[in-house]
């Protein structure tokens, strides 16, 4: 295990425990819980917290600067689908991007506040909440591994997409709607593949349905710690891009 993973992992164990004890009902509970704060979760387990930012954490590639600048524009308009605990914002904010040319989603109340906090205007509730278009750049997050609709998703980002636009989609191939708390997500309706290849075609080929071109593919891995401990998952990066009509 990474030795930043195992650090993370010592700061939190302690309250990981309690919180695996709690009766979650369902997804919106889970993820209000993962993004609250130490102390926030002090109040709530009673148990003294040393960490810093928020329960959730991840690192993976798209918090690399070198990585975001190669296709983000400071005049972009950014979409982020899942949005969590805003760490994506910060980095893109850290680069250059104004947060006015912001928005964030997410089905957790606590995600929202996590966002707003860094003066990034969040909606609290699903894609099909968004109700301005033009956006130069979609990302959608491991949420698609929790995301029932996620043919719906993919039409309504592709239909709030400008022509030219691009639609960066990083998933955990192949993924389950189940969590270790047996907290079901529903039923998905896209990635039904056994193993991580045939989701990932089962992906492009929704996207090329919707007139979407795949421009690159980038097979990688997450460090994420979560309710269900420190875990280093497969990943993998989609980038889709709309064509721009004759004569644009």
């Amino acid at each position: 295990m990474p030795i930043m993973l195992k650090i993370i992992e010592a700061k939190r164990r302690a309250v990981t425990e309690a919180l695996r004890e709690l009766q979650i009902t369902g997804p919106e509970e889970r993820y209000n819980l993962e993004y609250s704060t130490a102390e926030e979760l002090e109040k709530i387990t009673g148990i003294k917290c040393r960490f810093n930012g928020t329960h959730y954490w991840f690192n993976s590639v798209v918090r690399d600067e070198g990585f975001l600048q190669s296709f983000v524009g400071l005049s972009d308009k950014i979409l982020d689908v899942g949005a969590g605990n805003g760490s994506l914002f910060k980095k893109l904010i850290n680069l250059g991007v104004s947060p006015s040319q912001l928005t964030g989603v997410d089905i957790s109340q606590k995600a929202v506040e996590r966002c707003r906090e860094i003066g990034v205007r969040t909606i609290h509730g699903t894609i099909s909440e968004v109700a301005d278009n033009g956006y130069d750049i979609i990302f959608l997050s491991y949420f698609v591994d929790r995301d029932a609709d996620q043919r719906g998703t993919f039409e309504k980002a592709v239909k709030i997409l400008r022509l030219g636009g691009i639609v960066v989609l990083e998933g955990l191939f192949p993924c389950s709607l189940v969590d270790s708390n047996g907290i079901s997500y529903g039923t998905a309706n896209v990635t039904r593949g056994d193993n991580a290849l045939e989701d990932s075609a089962l992906v492009i080929d929704e996207f090329k349905q919707l007139d979407m071109e795949l421009r690159s593919r980038l097979v990688t891995k997450r460090q994420v710690y979560s309710m269900d401990g420190p875990e280093v998952l497969p990943s993998c990066f989609l980038f889709f891009k709309k064509p721009r009509r004759f004569g644009d």
